[in-house]
């Protein structure tokens, strides 16, 4: 016996995103379906049917969803992040030292003066 979805009364739609939902959920006569604070990650979601007389679909219906990450979640991202905090304290710590080069430069333009 085939069931008959096209006449819409009675009809109820369950569905799973898996990954998400544990298990099946009754959407109570809503024909959509909508998730909020998904992770980045890949999603299959599952739509199966009952009729008003109880019968099930015989296929499910499937749907891979693909959530990408938004770009603060990404690691170029955070690399970005770490090199520009860092470089500001890379020239703070260089201003801050005297020039190593320059004064053994001096230091040894004096020796070589005081020995000749």
């Amino acid at each position: 016996m085939a069931t008959k979805y096209f006449h819409r009364t009675g009809l109820k739609y369950y569905v799973q995103l898996v990954g998400a939902d544990p298990d099946w959920v009754d959407r109570e006569g809503m024909e959509s379906v909508r998730y909020i604070n998904l992770k980045p990650d890949t999603y299959t979601l599952k739509i199966k049917a009952k009729d008003g007389q109880g019968n099930w679909s015989q296929n499910v219906a499937l749907a891979t969803i693909i959530v990408r990450p938004t770009f603060f979640q990404t690691t170029w991202f955070l690399i970005l992040c770490i090199l520009s905090s860092a470089h500001p304290l890379w020239i703070v710590c260089l201003q801050d030292q005297p020039d190593q080069k320059l004064q053994t430069v001096r230091t040894a333009s004096r020796m070589t003066c005081m020995t000749m």
